[in-house]
């Protein structure tokens, strides 16, 4: 393709195209794009490339679409001379923003049918959200001691408290919040 200056020229003009997207859908006009990026460097590869990502969101086809920026990302890797003057972050998250569900579901992972446990947008009975955050726990001070069973807490929520090596550890059972109780027997190390 010539030397330097004369393909740098050419590259300069194809990144003027008004109609860039339409080379880039034909087969013809696709090769010729991806190997002036190729063989684009310095101000060509600039104006290319930022032609290019003006064009991505133009292309209807969501392969072609998802094709051209992963050219264009690996091409700007690639070339460190653009490093610091080219974003593809904002083009990132544009792109992730623009496949992502629309958000006109309250919650996208239960459906609102009846008999299901979610009416109306809101659950009932003992089940959780992951959404949501728990309610906040009492204090261990304000829980009573079971004289029944020392150890272990009486409902939902079960654990045991071992000494081990000064410190207190506690095992889970089962996914629910716990609350630690501290018995006097266990002091004497």
């Amino acid at each position: 393709m010539g030397n330097s200056e004369e393909r740098n020229l050419i590259i300069l003009n194809i990144a003027k195209i008004s109609k860039l997207v339409s080379l880039m859908h034909s087969s013809f006009g696709n090769y010729v794009v991806q190997t002036a990026l190729e063989l684009s460097e310095g101000e060509s590869l600039e104006a290319l490339s930022e032609s290019i990502y003006k064009n991505i969101p133009e292309i209807s086809d969501k392969k072609i679409r998802t094709k051209w920026a992963k050219l264009l990302s690996d091409r700007l890797q690639t070339s460190q001379e653009l490093a610091s003057t080219y974003d593809l972050n904002e083009y990132l998250v544009e792109g992730i923003q623009a496949l992502q569900p629309p958000k006109d579901r309250e919650d996208p992972t239960m459906p609102s049918y009846p008999g299901y446990g979610h009416a109306q947008g809101k659950f009932q009975g003992h089940q959780a959200s992951p959404f949501k955050k728990p309610s906040p726990q009492p204090s261990p001070a304000s829980q009573p001691k079971s004289e029944e069973s020392p150890g272990m807490n009486k409902g939902p929520s079960s654990y045991k408290t071992n000494r081990v090596e000064g410190k207190n550890h506690f095992q889970v059972f089962g996914a629910f919040t716990l609350k630690p109780q501290f018995n006097d027997s266990d002091d004497s190390d």
